[in-house]
């Protein structure tokens, strides 16, 4: 069996590097669409990429419908599926106006990696996420009792997770500097460090959801600041400081906080986890506080512009991202505003579509 390719290796560090530098795209991406080229290399026993042909494609096919995920133990979803198959697409696509492969890839070949349509849909068909409700997120944050600077610190995290909607990558990496109490801001900065996604600049309101996690984000600054020292600089969220036990000790314990960041957000998610359990509450994932959050604010708001305000708080270019992938309700709740619906009085959809267009500024000279 070959071990090696070399010609292989050279072009997955060029690909690599255009997926960094010229596509933009994140190392979390990067790595996804490598992982995909690697399963594809391990089928076909580290074959030459040019060697390329709708044959081999359709066995690849045949091979991913039955393979087996070693974590669920379950057959890989037609989901899982569909961005292996994409990710390979996408690669054979560059690869075919590279040099030395331009007369060996045929484009027509590649559309071969691709499900059929219906599978297609099947895959591009997102489930409802399950969200935890504000009275799950309180609860759980309330039932952390601050004996020390690490339940303090983890009592705040999940606070301003749930205040602010932020990713958990940006939150870990968010210096005291960037957090103003008194107007209750934040400004998601990447030149001063902050991880958030494409690397944009996001300034961000706090919401009022809750005035006593207000209070506990509060008084974790002033503890910062008044009491550890801590400079803008400094993390929000600093990491655990983790000790020997004993100079003989093979144990090692969590001894308070150290100035510094977290490298990555898991150990922020095994925060979560841990909290959720000591609560005896179902766990409820980082990023589902940003969901919580997007839906707990649309559902306060009642203008065009309030519902934009939010979208633009939360890091969205387009306020159709937010409605569509942050809004959807659940089946109850369709069912109960279909049922509101009906027994409304009729109204002239137009005189609707008119109140939309003036609360956000648009008139007839310029809507086009």
């Amino acid at each position: 069996m070959q071990q090696f390719n070399s010609q292989n290796e050279r072009i997955k560090r060029k690909y690599h590097e255009w997926l960094k530098e010229g596509d933009g795209l994140s190392m979390s991406t990067i790595d996804q669409n490598i992982r995909s080229l690697g399963l594809w290399e391990s089928y076909t026993n580290l074959e030459d990429f040019g060697n390329l042909n709708t044959e081999k494609i359709k066995a690849f096919k045949r091979m991913l419908q039955a393979k087996i995920n070693h974590i669920t133990k379950q057959p890989l979803s037609l989901t899982t599926q569909h961005h292996h198959l994409l990710h390979l697409s996408d690669f054979y696509k560059w690869l075919s106006m590279q040099p030395g492969y331009k007369s060996k890839i045929i484009l027509t070949n590649v559309a071969y990696f691709g499900l059929d349509r219906k599978q297609t849909r099947v895959a591009l068909n997102q489930p409802t996420r399950r969200i935890p409700t504000p009275e799950i997120i309180k609860k759980v944050i309330y039932s952390i009792t601050p004996v020390n600077e690490i339940d303090r610190r983890d009592r705040a995290l999940m606070a301003l997770a749930f205040l602010s909607g932020m990713r958990i990558d940006a939150l870990v990496s968010l210096p005291i500097g960037c957090v103003n109490m008194d107007d209750m801001l934040i400004l998601q900065d990447p030149e001063l460090g902050v991880r958030t996604k494409f690397s944009k600049r996001i300034p961000t309101t706090i919401f009022d959801f809750d005035e006593d996690s207000v209070e506990i984000l509060r008084g974790w600054v002033r503890f910062l600041r008044e009491e550890k020292l801590f400079t803008d600089a400094d993390p929000l969220f600093p990491s655990t400081k983790i000790e020997q036990e004993g100079p003989d000790s093979y144990s090692f314990t969590a001894n308070g906080l150290e100035r510094k960041f977290w490298k990555n957000a898991g150990p922020a998610r095994n925060i979560f986890k841990k909290r959720f359990k000591e609560a005896g509450m179902e766990y409820f994932g980082p990023h589902s506080f940003r969901h919580a959050t997007a839906n707990t604010a649309l559902h306060l708001c009642e203008t065009p512009i309030e519902f934009k305000a939010v979208s633009q708080n939360l890091g969205h270019e387009n306020i159709a991202t937010t409605m569509f992938d942050y809004a959807k309700l659940s089946e109850d709740e369709v069912a109960k505003r279909v049922k509101q619906i009906t027994h409304k009085e009729p109204h002239d959809p137009e005189e609707i579509v008119r109140k939309v267009l003036k609360d956000l500024g648009i008139t007839s000279e310029n809507k086009g």
